[in-house]
């Protein structure tokens, strides 16, 4: 992402002095508040992303073709909770890497490798929901195709963050970072690989969602206007309900760009400024932003979507089974309630069904 984004795998330090030598304390005042700012983020996102996988994989009736991309992602949003987040915390309360150059070079491809699981993760989301829409009958996307393509996701994603075994970059600790990263590019062949990521794993991927989802809204437009000629009234609850639902997930796009634009500014800036014209609190800000995203994931989910929202409830609580969805059954089987517990239909909801539902996801 950016031009220098991911934090692609492996290689030595640039400099001279030992990676444990590089310092930086920040004001106490400052240290305190992102302290207690990220312990929120990795509490909220192991609970919340948790809860999200146990929904679908407890509830038969949650287990639709879009709730197993969301899965998808939740494993990423653990994976920087479990995994990054307490890394950053340390560093920054220690004030610089302590954690040796073998950790380093791993946080840097394990931060590499979330990101650019999540965004391509998002991407083929907005391919689903466009592909159910243009061609609402196709059973393209099946569970098995969508396990393979979500299986390629994470094997482009491991490839990609190995490519500094090659020499195409370096991992290394900066002044005043709170975790490891990309080097700034310093020769052609960086320039070049810092180009291709860039590419491929942020401006392709959101050019195909920008798409896919313009699309997708400019169809709803149109569907609503022949149903206000027909005065369908089911049918057009129905598609309200669907576009209801496209908001929810454009949604999450949208959060993850606005979360990712600080760190979007901070890298470009290093390569085309420099280092010594970016301030150094920059780090810790971008990437405090970026572990927001995992936070905010499974909130979106609960606030659109009442089948979430029930599932939290019902696992909270520890019942066995969903309070209103007696039937488990697979995509294509209503609940007792006749409510489909999806975050999208696969087949249109009827107008009592519409209504029970209030609209909701």
């Amino acid at each position: 992402m950016g031009n220098n984004t991911s934090g692609s795998g492996s290689s030595s330090l640039y400099g001279n002095g030992s990676i444990g030598d590089i310092s930086h304390r920040y004001p106490t005042p400052f240290v305190i508040a992102l302290s207690i700012i990220i312990v929120v983020f990795m509490i909220v996102s192991v609970t919340g992303n948790i809860l999200v996988i146990l929904s679908v994989c407890r509830f038969r009736s949650m287990r639709t073709r879009t709730n197993l991309f969301l899965v998808n992602l939740a494993v990423t949003d653990v994976l920087a909770a479990l995994v990054n987040m307490p890394v950053a915390l340390v560093t920054l309360t220690q004030g610089r890497w302590v954690f040796g150059e073998v950790l380093c070079q791993l946080n840097g491809f394990t931060f590499g490798l979330g990101t650019m699981a999540s965004i391509h993760t998002m991407m083929h989301i907005s391919i689903h929901k466009y592909i159910s829409m243009a061609r609402p009958f196709s059973r393209f996307m099946t569970r098995r195709r969508i396990v393979v393509i979500l299986a390629a996701a994470w094997l482009w994603s491991i490839f990609y963050n190995l490519t500094p075994q090659l020499e195409l970059t370096h991992t290394v600790y900066k002044e005043g970072a709170t975790q490891c990263g990309p080097a700034i590019p310093r020769d052609s062949k960086q320039h070049i690989h810092s180009a291709v990521n860039s590419t491929f794993n942020f401006f392709l991927p959101l050019g195909v969602m920008l798409f896919c989802y313009t699309r997708i809204f400019v169809n709803f437009r149109q569907h609503l206007n022949r149903m206000g000629e027909t005065s369908n009234m089911a049918e057009r609850r129905r598609v309200l309900q669907q576009q209801r639902i496209a908001v929810t997930l454009f949604l999450v796009l949208a959060c993850f760009l606005l979360c990712h634009v600080p760190y979007i500014v901070y890298s470009t800036g290093l390569v085309y400024a420099g280092q010594e014209h970016m301030p150094i609190i920059m780090n810790p800000i971008s990437y405090w932003c970026i572990y927001m995203n995992s936070a905010l994931n499974p909130i979106t989910y609960g606030a659109r979507c009442s089948a979430f929202r029930d599932s939290y409830r019902d696992i909270l609580l520890g019942r066995r089974r969903s309070q209103y969805g007696g039937n488990q059954g697979g995509d294509n089987s209503p609940t007792n309630s006749g409510v489909r517990r999806s975050l999208w239909p696969d087949k249109p909801l009827s107008e009592a069904a519409t209504l029970r539902s209030g609209g909701v996801l």
